[in-house]
């Protein structure tokens, strides 16, 4: 199955978009339902080339007694029951329809309820990421998908930041570049400290985290930085197994320069080549920290993050509190309420190396059957970037993946080295604080999860995955994979590779019948080269990857369009 993205003002309003998108070779339309503030190119539409969406709004009828405390905002843009109008059209034309659902990426609720938000250790809030650890922000993302099931019944679910936003956010006029932090400390920089996850960490966390931010810059750490951020892709990962899966490192090959004008059309989740990078690329080597056989995954920075328009005006903080939120691992080892005690990969998270049993802390949290993967260094190429970043564009850290080794029984002892930054920065607090991350994508995608299978028990839900345990954004942490789930799609806005690396990490976690999907983006600055493409898309599906989410078909050009059909062809 192959998904072309679309918005709902696509369809609306232009009677040839249908016809349009079903010539593309696609089965399913991938169409938003809830979606934050952009700048959209229409270059179809009969009556505008370009839409300002000032605001995140949701698609469909507000219902008042469906909503508790947050209610989102309904569209001026487009008729409030746009995505319905729409997905009768597609559906008319032989297409299937998947809600498109943006979770925690909300900054109109955001600048409204800043005690729901990501805060750093700083205490600086990220009006745009709304943080899962708050029971208002549960319940809002439930109602989410409630409505959206119960008013649309659409084909299936696709959920997208699924768990805490990060640092990494291209919006209003991005001024962030030149305070030279590494992918490392944007990493850190997107660990919250909110009044809810703070006291799941060990007390000397925020502390720990704003003396490594503000430690003396060198000359190196500045250069690396400015290289990472401009031209040079992050390296990539390798691995002992499969064999099949070869790496090579991109960091000899230049990215493609981003062209800022079409840039600034994409949409705010969507990966840069500029700029700080965050946790979506990074993530595919600390993602594939418990997961065996995994193949380097690529670094965790939502590699889903392109400048977006201005945000809407902040009103008024409120200084109401939120009711606590979702279950998170206790610092005395006991779970709470609610806590699921076996089986799931909070408890996998919540004790990462077998503390209990005197395991190495540089192991990754286990998967639930799963052994973890020790990672072990290799020092970066020449002029590579500095290692790893968390956030919402995307780093790689600069490590190889290698299977546990057993201690040796006679001679010398076998040192082993952390590669994970992350882990490096935070010393033993790291597996604590990462237990905690983790649980927050995990108790948000339980959450939704059970809601839909009591509103529509077979509808089949795609989850936008990261396997780095770090990574906050578009693409949700989700380094010990989950049963329930239908699709794992991995971002692919970046190098092919680490790209591809990022892939075989979420297939080594698929359980049977589960499936992994490539996000490609088919917009600037990748080439409308039908054959580049089709290349492309086969080393995605070498990778592990079955299906191919394009993005983005209403965005595309005409010859873009077509590219994209005649590379579908061409995997024929």
């Amino acid at each position: 199955m192959n998904v072309a993205y679309v918005y709902p003002w696509d369809i609306v309003g232009d009677p040839t978009a249908p016809a349009r998108l079903a010539e593309l070779g696609v089965e399913t339309i991938a169409l938003a339902a809830s979606y934050h503030s952009t700048r959209a190119a229409t270059p179809y539409h009969p009556e505008h080339r370009i839409l300002d969406v000032p605001h995140a709004a949701f698609y469909l009828p507000i219902r008042p007694h469906a909503w508790s405390r947050l209610v989102p905002a309904a569209p001026t843009w487009t008729p409030p029951d746009a995505y319905l109008q729409a997905q009768t059209a597609l559906r008319q034309a032989g297409l299937k329809v998947h809600a498109w659902i943006v979770l925690t990426h909300n900054s109109y609720l955001g600048t409204r309820f800043p005690d729901l938000t990501v805060r750093n250790a700083f205490g600086d809030p990220y009006p745009y990421a709304l943080c899962p650890a708050h029971e208002d922000v549960l319940t809002y993302c439930e109602a989410l998908v409630t409505e959206i099931l119960t008013q649309a019944e659409p084909d299936g679910l696709i959920l997208e930041a699924c768990g805490p936003m990060g640092f990494g956010h291209q919006s209003v006029h991005e001024k962030t570049s030149g305070a030279d932090w590494t992918p490392t400390d944007v990493d850190l920089l997107s660990l919250c400290f909110c009044t809810t996850c703070a006291p799941h960490y060990p007390p000397e966390t925020a502390a720990t985290v704003r003396t490594t931010i503000d430690r003396p810059h060198s000359t190196t750490r500045n250069t690396k930085t400015t290289s990472k951020s401009t031209t040079t892709p992050p390296p990539s990962y390798e691995t002992t197994s499969p064999p099949s899966a070869t790496t090579t490192d991109p960091a000899s090959t230049p990215a493609p320069a981003t062209n800022t004008t079409t840039a600034s059309l994409l949409d705010a989740d969507a990966p840069t080549t500029s700029g700080i990078a965050t946790s979506d690329t990074r993530d595919a080597a600390a993602a594939t920290e418990g997961t065996p056989d995994a193949t380097a995954a690529a670094s965790s920075t939502s590699a889903s993050h392109a400048p977006t328009p201005p945000q809407e005006a902040p009103t008024p903080e409120t200084q109401e509190t939120s009711s606590p939120g979702p279950p998170i691992p206790r610092r005395q080892g006991t779970p709470s309420p609610g806590t699921p005690t076996s089986g799931t990969e909070d408890v996998a998270a919540a004790n990462p190396t077998g503390a209990a049993s005197g395991t190495s802390a540089s192991n990754a949290p286990a998967s639930h059957t799963r052994t973890p993967e020790t990672l072990t260094s290799r020092a970066p190429a020449t002029g590579a970037p500095a290692a790893g970043t968390s956030s919402d564009t995307s780093t790689v850290h600069d490590a190889t993946l290698r299977p546990p080794t057993a201690p040796a029984s006679t001679g010398p002892a076998t040192t082993r080295h952390h590669t994970d930054p992350m882990e490096l920065a935070l010393g033993p607090l790291a597996n604590e604080i990462r237990a905690a991350r983790v649980s927050l994508s995990g108790s948000l995608r339980r959450r939704l999860i059970s809601a839909a299978r009591r509103t529509a028990p077979n509808i089949p839900i795609t989850l936008h995955a990261n396997p780095n345990p770090w990574a906050t954004g578009a693409f949700a942490a989700l380094p010990s994979g989950d049963p329930d789930l239908h699709v794992l799609v991995g971002n692919c806005w970046g190098d092919t590779t680490t790209d591809a690396a990022r892939l075989t990490a979420l297939a080594n976690l698929c359980t049977p019948g589960q499936r992994v999907g490539a996000y490609v983006l088919a917009l600037p600055p990748r080439p409308a080269d039908a054959a580049a493409l089709a290349e492309q898309l086969r080393t995605y599906a070498k990778a592990g990857a079955s299906e191919f989410h394009l993005y983005h078909a209403g965005m595309a050009s005409p010859h873009r369009l077509s590219t994209i059909a005649t590379a579908l062809r061409l995997l024929q």
